[in-house]
C-alpha cells in the first residue's frame, strides 16, 4: 500500500517527502529524455488491419459496387472487403 504525505498543493508518496527525492522526481519529469519519449509515443499510430497481399483495388471496387447496387445491400460482401484491407488500400479503390 502506498502512503501519501499531504503538501499544501498536492498529494505525494511518502518517498518524496525528502527534498532530495523530490528534486530527483522534478529533475526526471523535466528531463529531455522523458519529454522526447512522451512526444514520440504520442505521435505513433499503428493500424490494426494489415495490408492485404495481392490486393486489386478495381476488383474490390467492382465487388462493392455490385454489393450495394439496387435494393438492399449484401452486407457480408461489403464487410468482407472493408475489414480485410487497410486504409491506404481503401483509398486506392475507384
Amino acid at each position: 500500500m502506498t502512503h501519501f504525505a499531504k503538501d499544501d498543493s498536492l498529494w505525494l508518496p511518502k518517498y518524496y517527502e525528502s527534498n532530495e527525492n523530490l528534486f530527483k522526481l522534478s529533475e526526471y519529469l523535466s528531463s529531455e529524455h522523458l519529454v522526447d519519449r512522451m512526444f514520440r509515443y504520442q505521435h505513433q499510430f499503428y493500424g490494426t488491419i494489415k495490408p492485404k497481399i495481392n490486393f486489386d483495388p478495381e476488383q474490390a471496387a467492382e465487388i462493392l459496387h455490385k454489393a450495394m447496387k439496387g435494393i438492399g445491400c449484401d452486407k457480408e460482401k461489403v464487410l468482407q472487403i472493408l475489414t480485410t484491407i487497410n486504409n491506404e488500400q481503401r483509398q486506392e479503390q475507384k
